[in-house]
């Protein structure tokens, strides 16, 4: 599983795609300032190289987990920033 991500529980029927969204974000690239979304070359490149015949439904499920995973990181990086801050105001008193 990704790192520091909060996951609901996944339904059975559901989870070979969150394994296969694991597996890809574990080899996801990134830009010098965090990670790069997976993308539809990483996407076809992973299942030729595993030999996983996914449905267009499939793709567009993956996609969507890796806009999560972002709007999840994008979260964190507000709470963290809101946390400063109130550490901050307190020193400033």
């Amino acid at each position: 599983m990704p790192a520091m991500l909060r996951v609901p529980e996944i339904p059975a029927a559901l989870e070979h795609l969150w394994q296969w969204f694991c597996e890809l974000s574990a080899s996801r690239s990134g830009n010098g300032g965090g990670p790069n979304p997976v993308s539809y070359s990483d996407i076809a490149a992973w299942a030729a190289l595993t030999g996983r015949l996914l449905a267009p439904r499939d793709v567009h499920a993956i996609v969507m987990l890796d806009q999560a995973y972002f709007s999840e990181l994008a979260e964190q990086d507000r709470r963290r920033d809101a946390a400063r801050r109130q550490r901050e105001a307190r020193g400033a008193r």
